[in-house]
């Protein structure tokens, strides 16, 4: 895959790749599970690191995320791809605005898999 897409550097291992002078920051992507060690990592090489959310699976492993990046002075932001769309900065803007007036609970289900991935992701509808 790598020589197909021309991709110049490939690791077989994160913490290496950590190491390179060039790598200003890390997208951490991997299994949920595997969120700490990986964050504690990128830490201690010193990258600022974007976490897909959740940040961890066990409150342990959220402060030995929180502490690895104070203790190295790193910034980290937890992923959350929705604060960024469009129709969900719109729903905001009218429940701050006060146009749907006091809101007790809300509750949300996306259905349409295929707006979804064409309005807010168009990169998932893209199968190459």
């Amino acid at each position: 895959m790598a020589a197909k897409l021309d991709v110049q550097e490939v690791y077989q291992d994160y913490r290496e790749m950590f190491q390179k002078a060039d790598c200003d920051a890390v997208a951490i992507v991997t299994p949920d599970y595997a969120h700490a060690e990986v964050a504690e990592a990128a830490a201690n090489a010193g990258k600022n690191m974007l976490i897909e959310k959740p940040l961890a699976t066990t409150r342990d492993d959220v402060y030995r995320i929180v502490n690895a990046v104070e203790k190295n002075q790193v910034r980290a932001m937890v992923d959350l791809h929705n604060r960024w769309s469009p129709p969900f900065n719109a729903a905001y803007e009218s429940v701050a605005g006060g146009e749907l007036g006091k809101i007790y609970s809300a509750y949300m289900r996306l259905n349409d898999v295929k707006w979804v991935a064409t309005d807010m992701l168009p990169w998932a509808a893209n199968s190459s």
